[in-house]
């Protein structure tokens, strides 16, 4: 078998596309008609290779492999594709039942699909656990629902745990004018098990200003828009 990087040099993509060894043959299938028509909807050009999910991991963390796909644990979503090099790509996470698997269309409408431009949010996104839900593949960046954290936050008193979150800030957030002078965190909620987990919505956060006051605010996909949180 030849080895990614030799493909990568020999081919010279924008982007080399890892799939899991393990994916049964429908979905790996899927997966490359989802990446052609990626690749020629924005133009790229691809290369897809195949490989066991800890090379493909091996191989990602190198920069010889731009995304993978491997074969989730929980059925319910085969693909898991959240760690990507978001610098090079626009795909944040593709979430598909398996069975429901038939065509691009399918990978693209009204399931789970984010992109953004240029950021590394996997801090945000990766961290959280789930992606924004958007319009089809055409139409790229289009929010098709927002969930905002109305019923949540009522009160300070429901914003029982917070978490330090500097990497945001390291990820390019302190070149936007309105968070400047803001501290980010995560919002947090207490469970019924006295654990804190994140809430899975990942345009909210919490932000600490300067003076100390702490403010709920929404930031859209690709930090275009950011407003402040109003009940």
């Amino acid at each position: 078998m030849v080895s990614c990087s030799a493909l990568a040099e020999e081919i010279s993509p924008d982007l080399v596309f890892g799939s899991s060894d393990r994916l049964n043959p429908k979905t790996r299938q899927a997966s490359k008609i989802f990446m052609t028509s990626f690749c020629k909807e924005f133009n790229y050009t691809c290369h897809y290779v195949v490989m066991p999910v800890r090379r493909l991991e091996k191989a990602f963390d190198d920069g010889r492999v731009d995304v993978y796909m491997y074969k989730h644990k929980d059925p319910t979503l085969p693909w898991d594709a959240t760690k990507l090099p978001f610098a090079k790509i626009d795909i944040i996470a593709i979430v598909r039942k398996e069975s429901d698997i038939q065509s691009v269309k399918d990978l693209t409408n009204d399931r789970y699909l984010a992109w953004h431009r240029g950021e590394d949010l996997n801090q945000i996104f990766g961290f959280t656990g789930r992606s924004l839900e958007l319009d089809n593949l055409p139409q790229g960046l289009k929010i098709l629902k927002n969930r905002p954290l109305d019923a949540l936050i009522e009160s300070n008193s429901e914003l029982l745990s917070l978490m330090s979150y500097k990497q945001l800030n390291e990820q390019g957030l302190r070149t936007i004018p309105i968070l400047k002078n803001f501290e980010l965190f995560p919002i947090m909620k207490k469970t019924t098990k006295k654990k804190s987990i994140l809430l899975k919505l990942d345009q909210w956060l919490l932000a600490k200003h300067q003076d100390g006051t702490l403010k709920p605010i929404f930031i859209k996909l690709g930090f275009e828009d950011i407003y402040p949180f109003t009940s």
